[in-house]
């Protein structure tokens, strides 16, 4: 009996410490919204320390009146299994800790998931010959943004980089654009909305008079929405917003849970639960707009039905805190060469006078030193020596000694590029959905794989090759044959080739393993 009134005292301790905890959240500090009250008597209420929700004073009488009669302790008792699930849900101590981070993924996907409404409007107004009324410069709108958090301005940094793979729609020159004006008109009129850029004129529509929607007023709609959706990113990324845990669209959690960035929050394994308790203690403090309740909803489900990335396709720009604490913050960031200049001094005038000239002219010019031009030459840098890959070695001896082919020493090439354990762990999620034999399939008729125009990257190889994935590289060999072209992205790119033309075969000689040889490429 001891025992278990000793384990009592403890977890009445450890809440004790949990409450403490709760109350210095500064997160949970300032304004609140107030819930409506239906009841009959006074409106005392106070915030629930779990879930941040309003709990009203005649509510908890009703729920003890019961217990009233046979124990008020039960009560309490249930009370605290209700605390104890909690803090295994997510203990307030950790969920304080997190708290900052976890509202920047929120902002994140919202401004991920405007983006990719960014891209609907763009694409549906251009479809209606309305110009570039959306056609939004997203490094441009970046520029504006002025966040204090370093995951803020982490991102903004990323996003300008990953930005320059973004290009404005183009309609083809045949497309019925009056047929697509037309269908879209009626949709709205008959209120089938089923896309987010038909969601968004809609919520437009709700503030404006859209009843004779003209191809004029269809225009202006488009821009006046556009125009507001900036406003509202650049808001966002400059920390300025009231977003919190978004808990209106609850795809956002599922998006942000699903991505590989709950790594960072997964310290005491509570990632998941600490993201759902966030959501619904900042539920009150929350203010709605209507864009993100009504619109993001037909994003995610537009992801979702496309297979793409469920977070969006600004969102791995943000996500890189687990990189940041490896020392890779930069992995989205050019670097700038700097440019040393050469500067010269002006040349100086000089006046030779006759030997006839008069005296006083003799004194006003009188002979100048010449100044000597000094030129600042550029500080010679010492080129640091190029260590080569042994795929690299093999593939120069092959041009220099004219050769047919070269087989690689698997030993050696396995130490060209060693995977670290974080990147292990992150292909071993990411690579399955590429070397399945129908992934591979999609690469070889859209990105010409294996040829000199999509080869294979090598280090992909190199992953199936070390890791054992015999199936995927068996898939590889079958969709592309045997013989196909790769692109060295182990050597840096100004001493590697683009595309080398390779073999690869399976040895069942001894034991099973894959080689691999460079051919010459006639």
């Amino acid at each position: 009996m001891g025992v278990i009134f000793r384990k009592f005292i403890l977890l009445m301790l450890i809440l004790g410490h949990i409450s403490v905890a709760w109350s210095s959240a500064p997160f949970m500090n300032g304004e609140q919204d107030f819930s409506h009250y239906y009841g009959p008597n006074e409106p005392e209420s106070f915030k629930d320390p779990r879930f941040g929700k309003t709990v009203f004073s005649e509510n908890v009488w009703q729920e003890q009146r019961m217990f009233k009669s046979l124990d008020l302790k039960l009560y309490f008792f249930k009370e605290f299994f209700k605390d104890l699930n909690t803090a295994e849900l997510c203990p307030n101590d950790e969920l304080s800790k997190n708290a900052d981070y976890m509202r920047y993924l929120y902002r994140l996907s919202a401004l991920s998931y405007l983006k990719e409404l960014f891209n609907q409007m763009e694409e549906s107004s251009k479809k209606m010959k309305f110009g570039k009324v959306c056609e939004i410069s997203l490094p441009k709108l970046l520029s504006q943004c002025g966040p204090n958090s370093d995951d803020m301005k982490l991102f903004i940094k990323s996003a300008k980089v990953l930005s320059k793979n973004f290009s404005p729609f183009l309609v083809p020159y045949d497309f019925k654009f009056d047929e697509y004006y037309n269908s879209w008109r009626k949709d709205l009129t008959s209120k089938k909305v089923d896309s987010a850029a038909k969601k968004r004129i809609s919520v437009y529509c709700e503030d404006h008079n859209c009843s004779s929607l003209s191809k004029k007023k269809m225009k202006k709609a488009f821009e006046d929405s556009c125009n507001e959706d900036s406003e509202l990113f650049v808001k966002i990324c400059s920390e300025k917003d009231k977003l919190y845990g978004i808990s209106s669209v609850e795809q956002l959690y599922h998006a942000i849970s699903s991505s590989d960035v709950m790594k960072v929050l997964n310290e005491q394994g509570n990632a998941r639960g600490c993201l759902a308790r966030y959501t619904s203690v900042m539920k009150d403090k929350e203010l709605e707009v209507a864009p993100i309740q009504k619109v993001f909803p037909l994003i995610y489900e537009d992801l979702k039905r496309n297979k793409g990335q469920l977070g969006g396709v600004l969102f791995d720009a943000g996500s890189l805190k687990m990189f940041v604490e490896e020392g890779l913050a930069d992995i989205f960031v050019e670097k700038k060469v700097e440019k040393k200049k050469v500067v010269q001094a002006a040349p100086v005038e000089e006046y030779e006078l006759g030997p006839l000239a008069p005296a006083p002219l003799k004194q006003i010019f009188k002979p100048r030193v010449k100044k000597k031009i000094v030129k600042v030459e550029e500080k010679k840098v010492e080129k640091k020596e190029v260590i080569k890959s042994h795929f690299l070695k093999s593939a120069e001896a092959l041009v220099e000694f004219d050769l047919e082919k070269i087989e690689l020493d698997m030993l050696k090439f396995k130490y060209d590029y060693v995977f670290n354990s974080k990147m292990h762990s992150y292909l071993e999620g990411q690579m399955p959905k590429f070397f399945a034999r129908e992934g591979l399939e999609d690469m070889k008729k859209f990105d010409s794989l294996g040829t000199k125009k999509g080869p294979v990257p090598l280090l992909f190889l190199k992953y199936l090759i070390e890791e054992g994935k015999h199936q995927g590289l068996f898939n590889l060999v079958e969709v592309v044959g045997n013989e196909f072209y790769v692109r060295n992205n182990i050597d840096d790119e100004s001493i590697a080739s683009k595309a080398d033309y390779v073999r690869l075969d399976f040895s069942e000689n001894g034991q099973p393993q894959w080689r691999l040889s460079i051919l010459k490429n006639n």
